[in-house]
């Protein structure tokens, strides 16, 4: 915990991903009542954020976490959501009440996220078909 991991000129032998997880691990292992997490996944990849997600819920059961995120799944299941637009509160209350009602802002959020997601697995599906029908496999030999 205590070693150092910057250069002597101040830039660090990190990556900002192993960064984020090194910060991550600290706070495992030096409990606190309170922790803040400022984009904990931003730079992680998928299946590293899964793992994160299921570590935040079974380790820090009991913590109160303030957590700063972009990426909806990284807060939908947490006890309150506050959502900020333009830099004010728009709406504070749990994920389920805000779900609930169609024209809160998260509602919008995760419809708009669903959206595009559908969209880009249309466009990609679409991709791969023009492909197929552009460039068809050559026939086996006999």
């Amino acid at each position: 915990l205590e070693d150092v991991v910057v250069d002597p000129g101040g830039g660090s032998r990190l990556s900002a991903g192993e960064g984020q997880l090194l910060s991550f691990a600290r706070c495992l292992l030096a409990p606190r009542a309170l922790v803040l997490l400022d984009e904990p996944t931003a730079n992680i990849d998928v299946a590293t954020d899964e793992a994160m997600q299921q570590i935040l819920r079974d380790s820090f059961a009991g913590t109160t976490l303030l957590c700063i995120a972009h990426r909806l799944a990284t807060v939908i299941d947490f006890e309150r959501i506050l959502v900020m637009d333009s830099g004010r509160k728009a709406e504070f209350a749990p994920a389920r009440e805000l779900l609930a009602d169609p024209r809160s802002h998260l509602s919008f959020m995760v419809d708009r996220a669903s959206f595009f997601r559908a969209l880009l697995v249309l466009f990609l599906f679409l991709g791969a078909l023009y492909f197929r029908l552009s460039f068809p496999r050559p026939p086996f030999p006999p």
